[in-house]
Parts: C-alpha cells; structure tokens; sequence
C-alpha cells in the first residue's frame, strides 16, 4: 500500500517562504500540497478534513500548524498547534516534520 503524504504549507515570510517549503518537499517526493498563502482559502481544517486513517502530514517545522492570528488570544498559538496536532492524531493521521 502506497503511503498517503499530504504536505501542509504555512507562508509566514521572511523565515517561512513558500518557495523555500516547497523545495524542502520536493526534496522529499511530497507531490500533494496544501498551501496557506494570503491568497488561499485554505486552512489546518483542510488538512483536518484530508486526514485519514494513516495520512501522513508533512510539513517542515511543526510550529507552523499553529494559527499566528492567535498570538493574542486566551493560550496563544501553543493553544492553536495542540488543537491541530490533536485533530489530525484524532482521525488516525500522523505529523512527519522534515526539519529534524
């Protein structure tokens, strides 16, 4: 059985282009994207309702799971990243982070 990979791109420039994240998946044959750009309509519940029992989510720090709009907010973004690591666990996926 052929694993299923999806990656999870968050742009939050300088540091985290989106260019510099695709590269880092290419890298690593990650062929299906889903990017968070100021452009998309996409978002972690995307990636949440994609993930499936033994969906692989690749991204490139886990850091960027996490919603920065939620900086200021009651449990800030650590808050946002356990919600969206917890999530994606919840329906049999797991978080493959392609820095370490």
């Amino acid at each position: 059985m052929k694993e299923d990979i999806i990656g999870f791109i968050r742009v939050m420039p300088p540091r985290y282009t989106e260019a510099g994240q695709r590269a880092a998946m290419a890298a690593q044959n990650i062929t299906r994207v889903v990017a968070v750009t100021a452009r998309s309509e996409a978002s972690i519940d995307t990636i949440v309702l994609m993930t499936r029992p033994g969906t692989i989510i690749a991204v490139q720090h886990a850091l960027l799971l996490a919603d920065p709009r939620r900086k200021r907010k009651k449990g800030g973004t650590r808050k946002a990243f356990w919600t969206a690591f917890d999530a994606i666990e919840a329906n049999g996926g797991t978080i493959w982070e392609l820095y370490t």
